[in-house]
């Protein structure tokens, strides 16, 4: 099995000093002032003929911390590329273009409508004021029209059980253009339709919203459902009723942007069951007891569900099915975190063919201490391109009636019997996944 970093992909790969086993520069995208840059989800566009990159927060520098250049910081978020090229596997992606640029160059637009109001802004009623946008995923719709999410960043906060940033809703975009270029946001239909509000939002405080403030948008073929896999607001930590974990929820895909034509999946009553008033059961929890999914990603490739995040102990993991609520494999690891620091947001290429070959989209944010001042450098901000096996013969797959594989459910001994099982396992399908450790229990 192979299990490789194939290049740098987009923003800030950090100085060249042999870590790159494969093609291309550090800087891959600086001529679409794309110069530090992170996410980069991957969709499938223009009926089947481009894959879209979603970038989150983007600057004309490679350190976002560091100091304004000439033309300016460009805080942008999100940006969009667009690559053709079906060699990825080996020539990692190559990007055509960004939306603003041409194939030569020039600045990235951002494409989401809204305004950056920093940490001390205030938020005006019915708009999409944010911190910044972070984007979670797009779709192609079978009508040829697009939507996108994001979740609007309230501020920046980690604590003992929240990480990474607190959220002010997931918003929804769309776009009515061949290439995706032009983004408004999604209003509502159905009867919720002129109540206020200029577009579909989950927010962190709603009964069932809560569980979707990070997202991913999938279509399965013969499915007219658009299903939406999602985890709490940043990275979540917590046991018990507060522990994090991926649930479910869909709508036919004529109707998504109607708040009342939703159905969440839940578990009740010994039985799974989707329903409008159900509230939404993890399918699944993180493999580290009490630790976060945090950014997660979901694609329909070789005529499996993909759904891939990045765990807190163990690195990118990815998971499979052959329907949205059909029972869940065990993960397997694919990204070993001490192959790629302070990795996160993990995504599979659209284009993918084989699952034991398999185009892994991950972004890096390494930081060290300056050496006199003590406050963060940036050493990369970025993502990469991997080859990974998104497979591998865990045993310990989820069963109908029962929700999937939860370790923080498990007694001590359980619990170590089947991360074993994982990681030896992963091992087996990704070399360099071998010398994990067992996660402990907190």
């Amino acid at each position: 099995m192979v299990n490789r970093r194939i290049h740098v992909s987009a923003g800030n790969g950090g100085q060249d000093t042999g870590r790159l086993q494969g093609r291309g520069n550090n800087h891959p995208t600086d001529r679409f002032a794309v110069k530090g840059t992170d996410l980069g989800y991957l969709f499938s566009g223009g009926g089947g003929t481009w894959v879209g990159g979603l970038f989150g927060d983007t600057f004309n520098k490679p350190d976002p911390r560091g100091p304004v250049p000439p033309g300016g910081d460009l805080w942008r978020s999100p940006v969009m590329g667009r690559t053709t090229n079906r060699d990825f596997l080996t020539r990692g992606i190559v990007w055509d273009s960004f939306v603003g640029t041409d194939e030569s160059g020039g600045v990235a637009r951002e494409v989401f409508p809204y305004r950056h109001i920093g940490d001390r802004g205030r938020l005006r009623s019915g708009s999409a004021d944010a911190f910044t946008i972070i984007p979670d995923d797009a779709v192609e719709l079978p009508d040829g029209t697009y939507l996108a999410c994001g979740f609007r960043v309230r501020d920046w906060a980690t604590g003992a059980t929240q990480a990474m940033c607190r959220t002010v809703g997931n918003m929804w975009f769309r776009s009515t253009d061949r290439d995706a270029s032009t983004w408004s946001p999604a209003e509502v239909t159905g009867r919720a339709a002129g109540r206020g509000g200029i577009a579909l939002e989950w927010g962190p405080e709603d009964r069932r919203g809560r569980y979707f403030q990070n997202a991913s948008l999938v279509m399965v073929p013969g499915d007219d459902h658009l299903y939406v896999f999602g985890s709490r607001e940043g990275r979540k930590t917590g046991t018990g009723r507060e522990a994090d974990g991926v649930c479910l929820r869909r709508a036919p895909w004529q109707r998504c942007l109607d708040p009342g034509a939703w159905e969440y999946r839940g578990f009740s009553r010994g039985r799974w069951r989707w329903g409008r008033r159900v509230r939404p059961t993890p399918l699944f929890g993180p493999v580290t007891p009490g630790g976060h999914i945090g950014e997660l990603n979901v694609r329909y490739i070789a005529g499996r569900l993909v759904l891939s995040y990045v765990d807190a102990t163990l690195g990118a993991v990815s998971l499979t099915a052959e329907h949205p609520d059909a029972p869940w494999s065990g993960p397997t690891v694919t990204v070993a975190r001490h192959r790629s620091p302070a990795l996160y947001a993990p995504s599979v290429h659209p284009w993918t063919t084989d699952p034991e070959n398999t185009y892994l989209h991950l972004s890096s944010w390494l930081s060290v201490p300056d050496v006199e001042t003590g406050e963060p450098v940036t050493v990369n901000y970025c993502t990469e391109g991997w080859e990974v096996s998104v497979v591998s013969d865990t045993g310990t797959p989820g069963t109908p009636g029962t929700p999937g594989p939860d370790t923080s459910s498990l007694s001590p001994e359980e619990r170590d019997r089947t991360v074993r099982r994982i990681l030896a396992a992963s091992a087996e399908a990704n070399p360099d996944t071998a010398s994990l450790p067992v996660p402990e229990q907190p």
